[in-house]
């Protein structure tokens, strides 16, 4: 594993550091960063990934908790001991913070002003989430980011994904103590409703995100490197018999409007909003096109 050193031997590092998360079997993935790296100005280290294949099946049964939330694969297990090691590393440092990204992500060359600063991140954040999984999540009292065109707004609602986010030192230290006994995924385990509101994981989301995972953008295919290559346990559930299929269906009005009542009305009572967090360049792109179109044709 390839750790960042003291500021001594790596005087050029920025003040928050990046780390990305790549498997050796996976080494065309991290072949991709070093060049884009080198064209925005990123500096960046690699972090050996937990390998599912080279484990000892006790040795992930030791990793995992006996009643996880849901059914984990071996990879779904080891995926989730790598950050990990990143968590562990920041706090073997001296360092405040630290980025940790995947290695299909793609960037925002602006991201490497946030890296330099960290005047602009709240002194209660746990988490700052740089990625956006393009889909609608609550969020509330944005504030801009100074000298950008970016905002930061405390999270409210699930927001899937891990290939790029700042991590504190007591954001480490809590999700070490919350992954001690893996019960289910990082994603899950950093950004669902238990994270945010049971152990009120302190996370920030950065609007427009500065980065996406290769492929969820809609333009473009993505080489078959960047493919996941994660096999999740698939959740079975069980046909309920006529009874029990009247019953469900009888309740899921009174489900969806305890649901709506419980999270989504007291989210807006609570001050937050509703909203699909862009990638910045995506919105880039369309606000170029938009001012570079007709006059004829935007008006339409």
């Amino acid at each position: 594993m390839q750790h960042f050193l003291d500021r001594g031997q790596h005087g050029d590092w920025f003040l928050i550091p990046s780390h990305v998360i790549n498997l050796d079997r996976h080494r065309e993935r991290w072949l991709r960063l070093p060049e884009l790296a080198s064209k925005i100005g990123w500096r960046i280290a690699r972090l050996d990934a937990v390998d599912a294949t080279s484990m000892a099946p006790d040795e992930l049964q030791a990793a995992a908790a006996t009643d996880p939330v849901y059914p984990l694969s071996a990879a779904e297990i080891a995926c989730t001991m790598s950050p990990v090691l990143a968590w562990r590393t920041l706090l073997e440092s001296d360092e405040p913070f630290l980025a940790v990204f995947e290695d299909d992500v793609e960037v925002d060359p602006l991201l490497v002003r946030l890296l330099d600063d960290t005047s602009w991140i709240p002194a209660d954040a746990e988490v700052v989430k740089l990625e956006t999984f393009l889909q609608r999540v609550f969020v509330r009292s944005a504030r801009s980011i100074a000298g950008t065109d970016l905002s930061l707004a405390r999270l409210g609602s699930v927001h899937y994904g891990t290939a790029g986010y700042i991590i504190s030192r007591s954001g480490a230290r809590r999700l070490l103590q919350l992954s001690a006994s893996i019960d289910r995924t990082t994603d899950d385990l950093m950004f669902d409703a238990r994270a945010l509101w049971s152990h009120k994981l302190k996370v920030y989301q950065v609007t427009p995100a500065l980065c996406v995972q290769a492929g969820r953008r809609s333009e473009g295919a993505v080489p078959a490197f960047l493919a996941s290559s994660i096999v999740p346990v698939r959740r079975i559930r069980s046909r309920p018999s006529l009874p029990g299929l009247i019953l469900r269906e009888t309740v899921r009005p009174l489900r969806q409007f305890w649901t709506f009542m419980t999270s989504t009305a007291l989210l807006q009572i609570a001050g937050y909003r509703r909203c699909v967090v862009p990638f910045s360049l995506d919105r880039r792109d369309g606000d170029e096109q938009a001012t570079t179109m007709p006059a004829s044709r935007r008006s339409r």
